[in-house]
């Protein structure tokens, strides 16, 4: 076990470029997270954030799964994961909705293109333009 934890701790993830991000997301979506939750998925927890884009007839919502989360007084955590919080906006590059389902609803979520590097914090008193996520998996430069 001790060998795969020191792989999982030396993950690197290469920088990407805006191009790079968009050519390999399926959709970028600029938008709030409006509810989430945590649940088991085989033998690993998701969090799972319903993130809401567009107004008026526009409004879609998207159901995004990021590894980690708590479950009852059960924790994971995976190095990277960007972490979102409810009621804050993001730029998310998100792949094809074909990831693990929550388990409440049919539908398939979407992981994030390039892990943390497909995050942006989309927040007007750090001016305007997107706050990159750094690999702790939070915005950088923003006070914690």
């Amino acid at each position: 076990m001790l060998p795969i934890l020191a792989i999982l701790a030396a993950m690197v993830v290469p920088p990407m470029t805006e191009a790079e991000l968009r050519h390999q997301a399926d959709v970028v979506v600029d938008g709030k997270v409006v509810s989430q939750h945590s649940a088991w998925v085989s033998r690993r927890i998701f969090t799972f954030s319903v993130v809401v884009a567009g107004a008026g007839p526009g409004l879609r919502s998207y159901l995004v799964a990021l590894p980690g989360g708590d479950v009852g007084g059960l924790s994971q955590r995976v190095a990277g994961s960007p972490v979102l919080s409810v009621g804050v906006r993001y730029r998310l590059y998100l792949g094809p909705a074909a990831g693990p389902s929550d388990g409440s609803s049919p539908n398939k979520s979407r992981g994030v293109v390039g892990f943390y590097r497909g995050v942006f914090l989309l927040d007007e008193s750090q001016g305007s333009n997107p706050v990159p996520f750094g690999d702790d998996g939070l915005p950088l430069g923003v006070a914690r």
